[in-house]
């Protein structure tokens, strides 16, 4: 059996299984024990990011993946979206929620972050300063991305880089995988 050939070698059958769901190969054991091996060396960069990280508002988890965690500080710039804040605090009473929320869905600030941000742009534009000011003026903020990835993918030693493991899967795979698990 499949399983017993996965866990025999020293591998994780539910790791297997993810990769199998992302992955397609004719010889899918060799396949897998081959990635397990250049996953070691392998350069996670631009080109390549979307093979292995998933974000989490398009995909749901795999078995064996971790959901992943990257945080960093940005600066919200002019753009379509400071655009679109500023013409929604000013053209709208009580907007601060709504600019709150396009900030945490679009830009990935926290939810801390992105009132901060809301509350700096408004008492700007309170204090006088006029809306094009504001546009060119950054706002710093804390974001947080979320994606499912094997733990074998996680940069390790990057603080800006966090992980939890995922207690079960069964409920998003098809009824055939879930009879193996």
């Amino acid at each position: 059996m499949l399983k017993d050939k996965i866990e025999e070698l020293g591998y994780n059958y539910k790791e297997f299984l993810g990769w199998q769901g992302i992955f397609e190969s004719d010889n899918p054991v060799d396949d897998y024990i081959k990635w397990k091996e250049d996953i070691k060396t392998l350069v996670i960069d631009d080109k390549n990011f979307s093979h292995y990280f998933f974000d989490v508002r398009k995909y749901g988890p795999k078995p064996g993946q971790v959901l992943a965690c990257y945080e960093t500080k940005a600066d919200l710039i002019e753009g379509d979206l400071k655009s679109d804040i500023i013409n929604l605090l000013t053209k709208n009473d009580g907007a601060g929620g709504k600019a709150s929320i396009l900030l945490r869905k679009l830009a990935g600030a926290t939810e801390k972050s992105s009132i901060e941000v809301v509350k700096s742009i408004i008492n700007d534009l309170l204090n006088g300063l006029n809306e094009e000011d504001v546009a060119k003026k950054p706002y710093e903020m804390h974001c947080q991305y979320y994606f499912y990835t094997f733990k074998d993918c996680l940069p390790t030693n990057d603080p800006k880089w966090w992980s939890a493991s995922l207690i079960d899967v069964r409920y998003n795979l098809p009824q055939e995988e879930t009879d193996e698990l």
